[in-house]
């Protein structure tokens, strides 16, 4: 199954920290109270980082920062389909991005692009281009929208290329002002699963969401689940998105008169259950339920939550992060991996953070081949990373070597600073401390700072993620900032 338009992530756990002499009693003081507020309220889904995370092999650019890359999928013989959005502008003032369409090979050669742009049907007025992404038969979706005569009443479209760029077919949705597709989902059978947005109609007049299935080859509609009480529709229904189960039925995520819900329906669109929901946002289907990912809730945050139901929807756990917007999640054999504002990201199935990866711009999809070869697009690079070997082993005498911090998390209050200790485990799994000898990074140098000599400094309030790197080796670590 190939995923589209969506988006998650990130923390817990104890406090161990090695402090400098000078400021041993005070933090010792600082820490006791901490830890025992800590040990009260602290949030479940706040943990750290204890393997390794991947390393980046190379990352090559798309062309100059007018390109921003927005989806890829694995093509045939061992292609990367890769769409983007090109800023070149032409012919208006407000004219859109054009679509950029590609194609690499695993080594990260561009073998084939080329931009393209979309008449409006009905005037003169610009076509703006907002999201283009790959389809598993090698051609792209390209989604956005135009103006039409009145104001405000833009009419949405989309519209599928094949693997050459040939415009094959395009789709309007034109129903009410500030109308939109939410979510498009390519299911398992080639399909296109679609959700679109509440619209107006006048001042205190809605247009109702609705869900539909189309046929990717024509782009005609099979149907449209309407509001209605047959449905589960009825009323104001706001639809979040829609996504495709491993069985092919349809998971929908939305609101509806108010009240957040989720509705399963079938193939065929026939309601099968709906369910209150505890967390409003967007629903992904993985192999044994459903991850819900609720947004930032405003501007410039970071924090989400996600909550994992089982196949009936039922609760099995609910989590906050601090990774900012999700775009992707992939299911892997380690659980999770998410593709998200402030990075890459891998969960495990309990929602527990494995490794974290900066990798400097918001990442907007990426997906793995096999059990190491991870693919990201972010901004107009793409980026090949190789998972660590078993590097964050909790046994020093595994037969590879590993670094590692002397805590999985650190608590510090601003204005302070300490000192972190990184050991490394030769494969015989004898002990030398690297301190020294490492590199460090944060992810959050508005929050906290790390020197040369893994010296952690407090700025602000906040949470950060420390990377220390030792050879080919890299550990990362979670520094709360109270």
């Amino acid at each position: 199954m190939a995923y589209y338009p969506l988006s998650i992530l990130f923390i817990k756990r104890r406090i161990i920290v090695k402090v400098n002499m000078r400021t041993r009693v005070r933090k010792g003081l600082l820490y006791g109270f901490m830890g025992l507020l800590m040990g009260i309220s602290s949030l479940p889904g706040q943990v750290s980082a204890d393997s390794s995370s991947p390393e980046i092999v190379w990352q090559k650019e798309a062309g100059d920062e007018q390109i921003q890359l927005t989806g890829i999928l694995e093509s045939s013989n061992h292609q990367l389909s890769i769409g983007g959005l090109n800023g070149v502008r032409s012919g208006y003032a407000d004219q859109g991005y054009q679509a950029f369409l590609s194609r690499w090979d695993d080594q990260g050669n561009l073998t084939w692009s080329r931009n393209i742009t979309l008449d409006n049907p009905i005037g003169d007025k610009p076509v703006i281009i907002s999201d283009v992404t790959p389809t598993k038969d090698g051609g792209y979706l390209i989604y956005g929208e135009y103006q039409s005569f009145f104001y405000r009443y833009n009419q949405v479209f989309l519209a599928k290329a094949d693997r050459n760029g040939e415009v094959l077919w395009a789709k309007n949705f034109s129903m009410g002002s500030f109308k939109g597709l939410s979510s498009v989902v390519e299911g398992a059978d080639g399909s296109l699963v679609f959700a679109t947005t509440l619209s107006y109609a006048g001042q205190v007049h809605f247009i109702p969401s609705q869900v539909g299935r189309m046929n990717a080859s024509s782009g005609q509609i099979e149907w449209t689940n309407k509001s209605s009480e047959d449905s589960g529709f009825a009323g104001d229904f706001a639809a979040t998105n829609a996504d495709v189960t491993p069985e092919g039925d349809i998971i929908v995520s939305g609101n509806i008169e108010g009240a957040v819900k989720l509705w399963k329906l079938s193939q065929s669109g026939e309601l099968l259950w709906s369910k209150p929901l505890q967390l409003p946002g967007q629903v992904k289907a993985v192999n044994d339920g459903y991850l819900v990912i609720s947004p930032p809730n405003y501007y410039g945050a970071t924090q989400i939550e996600i909550l994992k139901l089982d196949k009936a929807g039922n609760k099995q756990w609910r989590l906050p992060y601090d990774i900012g917007k999700v775009n992707q999640v992939t299911e892997n054999e380690d659980g999770y991996l998410l593709a998200a504002a402030r990075g890459l990201f891998q969960i495990d199935a309990s929602g527990k953070l494995l490794w974290s990866k900066d990798l400097g711009k918001k990442v907007a999809k990426s997906i793995q081949i096999g059990s190491q070869d991870i693919y990201a697009v972010a901004g107009n690079k793409l980026v090949k990373l190789v998972a660590a070997n078993s590097g964050g082993s909790d046994n020093p005498g595994d037969p590879v070597s590993s670094i590692k911090f002397d805590s999985e998390e650190y608590s510090i209050s601003r204005g302070d600073t300490f000192d972190t200790v990184v050991t490394w485990y030769d494969q015989n799994g004898q002990a030398v401390n690297v301190s020294s000898s490492a590199t460090y990074s944060s992810s959050r140098p508005d929050v906290l700072t790390i020197d040369a000599h893994g010296n952690i400094t407090a700025i602000s309030r906040g949470t950060a993620v420390i990377t220390a790197k030792y050879g080919n080796q890299t550990v990362s670590a979670l520094v709360n900032v109270y």
